[in-house]
């Protein structure tokens, strides 16, 4: 009865972090959880863009550079764990970058969010 709800507990975890699963208590996650940030200058650094949240929700980006928008996986990828932009060296820097994006509605402090979980031992 343990090992299973170890796993489920394991399974729910991996999901949630990999944004494969709803936020709990988040009735309109894309209204109360959604974040916009604009870099200029020297606010990019060697093309990466440190956000000022974590735990960003997959595939939630919209990243410009002027009025174009960027594709992602091509000219952008995204940490969504560390909350970190890259953005490709074939993309002109000279325009600001604005970044959309959401985040879940709470925060792991650094220790939880890096461990892993144990399989509890057999019978």
């Amino acid at each position: 009865m343990r090992r299973r709800s170890s796993s489920r507990i394991a399974l729910w975890a991996a999901a949630l972090l990999l944004g494969l699963a709803a936020p709990l208590g988040a009735q309109d996650v894309s209204v109360s959880c959604r974040r916009e940030e604009v870099f200029c200058g020297s606010e990019i650094t060697a093309g990466a863009l440190h956000l000022s949240s974590r735990l960003l929700i997959a595939s939630s980006d919209t990243v410009f550079s002027g009025d174009a928008v960027l594709s992602g996986g091509t000219d952008y990828r995204v940490d969504c764990g560390r909350g970190i932009v890259y953005i490709g060296d074939h993309v002109s820097l000279a325009e600001c970058i604005h970044i959309k994006y959401s985040v879940f509605p709470f925060a792991l402090k650094d220790g939880y969010s890096l461990r892993v979980i144990d399989e509890a031992p057999g019978p």
